[in-house]
């Protein structure tokens, strides 16, 4: 994920709104101002950035990110399910798929489709520290924990991911230990 999905959304989009009209004004920018609003909680100006942009994976994905702002959880789905028909390499059209199927308990499609996203980006942070939460959940704790070593592999400030690995080791060695324990009874 870009600066403004993990720090201040409300700064960026200002930040944004200021290169509107510039000559620093094209898909990118109107994609990052469309995220940023809705991030913010602002589906208006989400939507306004969606609509400057021309048809294509970015206009779809922007058009979702407005949506999911707004509640409308499905028909976001459906934007970056089209976002990614147009551009298969759509890396954060892919992550907010993998987000919705996450949010809506289809596991098996959004560990389909992190995987998918951190083969277009191998060090996305979120990415990696949600499909470890995934396997942590199927008990694959030895794919949670290489999720883990990724992030802060990228990035070894990373709180998230040194509390999750540490958990996962630790309930790793437990569900080990509970193992041992139910085979010595049997013996």
């Amino acid at each position: 994920m870009s600066a403004l999905e993990t720090g201040d959304p409300s700064k960026a989009a200002a930040s944004f709104i200021a290169l509107v009209g510039t000559d620093m004004e094209g898909s990118h920018l109107l994609t990052n101002l469309a995220t940023a609003a809705a991030l913010s909680g602002d589906t208006a100006m989400a939507q306004k950035a969606a609509a400057k942009l021309p048809d294509g994976a970015d206009a779809l994905y922007s058009e979702g990110i407005a949506l999911e702002s707004d509640g409308e959880y499905d028909e976001a789905r459906q934007k970056y399910e089209e976002s990614i028909e147009k551009d298969p390499t759509h890396a954060r059209a892919m992550f907010r798929l993998a987000h919705r199927h996450d949010t809506q308990g289809n596991d098996d499609r959004a560990i389909e489709l992190y995987n998918r996203c951190i083969t277009l980006n191998p060090t996305h942070a979120n990415a990696l520290q949600n499909l470890a939460l995934l396997y942590e959940d199927h008990d694959r704790f030895q794919e949670a924990e290489g999720c883990y070593r990724k992030v802060l592999d990228a990035d070894p400030t990373n709180v998230r991911a040194r509390v999750g690995l540490k958990a996962v080791s630790y309930t790793h060695l437990r569900a080990h230990e509970t193992a041992m324990n139910i085979s010595y009874a049997v013996f």
